[in-house]
């Protein structure tokens, strides 16, 4: 699929889809944060309802 890429060019994509992971991880992190907050606010309004 790749072989008609030269090394440099090789190095070049594998360098942009590390970069493009690590955001892809960041992204999944800051996700996280949010749900957990979100399922936070909503115990709170469920323990406040009742």
């Amino acid at each position: 699929m790749f072989e008609h890429l030269a090394p440099a060019e090789l190095e070049k994509f594998l360098h942009e889809l590390d970069r493009i992971g690590r955001r892809i991880d960041e992204l999944t992190r800051e996700v996280d944060f949010f749900r957990r907050q979100l399922i936070a606010a909503h115990l709170v309004c469920v323990r406040s309802a009742t």
